[in-house]
């Protein structure tokens, strides 16, 4: 049983940092496509 311990906090830990990482990646780019189109999106459009 204290080999299971481990590996299931392991496991367990990898996975709530990758959630994090996503959720924390698109809320920034959410942020910014909320505040502005990026400067080559409006250039490219003229």
């Amino acid at each position: 049983m204290l080999p299971v311990a481990p590996k299931k906090i392991l496991r367990d830990a990898l996975i709530g940092f990758g959630i994090g990482l996503i959720a924390m990646l698109g809320i920034s780019y959410g942020a910014g496509a909320l505040v502005g189109t990026p400067p080559t999106a409006a250039t490219s459009a003229q």
